[in-house]
């Protein structure tokens, strides 16, 4: 399930519009800055000095892709934000990090904030990462909340020339981190249809109590997938619109690709969020009747006692005059009696397919 974390978006209560907190868990205590810059015959990266970064120079007539991880240095992406003219208002919205994912308009630049859901924990839940995209005239920023491997792929497309990356523009860039990222919610989704076909095995098979904890988890993990990413295929809808100065019509198409991906990833969400009613009822149907085969097992030897019971309690009594008791073959004849009882009661009972 997500990681829960302590929020200090509290300090910003009463704060004016633009004052720059950082809001969120303190997870990375460095900055690392990586500047990557290309063109069709050329990829080149940069890495900044991680004790006391610098904000990379914009390399004209190459596409420059800055990638920052980690957003506790609110100094450093404040400088950043001021050298690329964004408004405070957006660098407030990267360095929160509890924003719900939105896409905004500038004259010179679209910014993009949304969840990164890449990195997974060894149980195999997963720890949201937000992540804020900046896309400008040549120039790609995408803030990170972690150093995450997620941009990894795209890093060794265009290092390799994979592709047609290399060969387009700053917008292409910005579609193909915001694709990376979706694509991963795919495997996110994935895994948890395949935690919901083995808890669904289980409880056919060995139905343990531990399973309520896991589809309770598993529903909690969907409402966050649900919360995320119906404002992610929104803004992505949207960015026709408020992007349409800096995106190329061809590379709209794409989005509108991302945007068909998002619409069956949210279908995927809604579908196991539906399963996860059916497969309470089917564990506690389950455990019901595993419970009343117990309970029929129990009643059938108890009514298979119950005349044996009575026999010996008979024979049980202390009186002079009972005949039996000093018979030779009493003992043994008691005991005939008590056997054929209950094999007939047995027979019985198998015949009517209770045993």
């Amino acid at each position: 399930m997500p990681h829960r974390r302590k929020s200090n978006i509290t300090q910003k209560i009463g704060q004016s519009p633009g004052v720059l907190i950082h809001v969120g868990a303190q997870r990375a205590e460095r900055v690392d800055v990586v500047h990557y810059y290309y063109d069709a015959d050329h990829f080149q990266s940069n890495t900044l000095p991680k004790k006391q970064p610098e904000i990379p120079t914009f390399i004209p007539d190459r596409i420059n892709w800055i990638k920052i991880s980690g957003l506790n240095n609110v100094d450093f992406i404040d400088r950043v934000g001021r050298k690329f003219n964004l408004h405070p208002l957006v660098v407030e919205d990267i360095l929160n990090t509890e924003h719900t994912p939105k896409i905004e308009d500038y004259e010179d630049y679209v910014f993009l904030t949304m969840k990164s859901l890449a990195i997974k924990r060894r149980d195999g839940s997963f720890i949201p990462e937000q992540v804020s995209l900046v896309l400008g005239k040549g120039y790609v920023l995408a803030f990170q909340e972690l150093p995450s491997p997620i941009f990894r792929s795209v890093e060794q497309r265009l290092n390799n020339a994979q592709g047609r990356g290399r060969k387009r523009g700053s917008d292409y860039l910005f579609y193909m981190l915001v694709d990376v990222i979706v694509d991963h919610y795919y495997q996110v989704v994935d895994d948890m249809n395949t935690q919901l076909d083995d808890i669904e095995e289980e409880i056919l098979t060995h139905p343990k109590e531990e399973i309520l904890g896991r589809l309770q988890s598993l529903r909690k993990d969907l409402v966050f997938l649900r919360r995320i990413m119906i404002p992610m295929r929104d803004a992505i809808g949207n960015l026709q619109k408020t992007g349409a100065h800096l995106i190329e019509p061809d590379t709209i198409q794409f989005f509108t690709d991302t945007w068909d991906h998002l619409n069956h990833i949210i279908n995927e969400v809604e579908s196991a969020r539906e399963l996860i009613p059916g497969l309470l009822d089917l564990y506690m149907s389950t455990v019901s009747n595993s419970m009343n085969e117990v309970m029929k097992v129990l009643t059938i030897v108890a009514t298979i006692f119950i005349p044996l019971t009575f026999i010996a309690g008979v024979y049980g009594m202390n009186f002079d005059h009972m005949p039996e008791l000093h018979w030779r073959y009493g003992y043994a004849s008691i005991w005939g009696i008590m056997l054929i009882v209950m094999g007939g009661m047995v027979y019985y009972f198998r015949r009517k397919k209770w045993l």
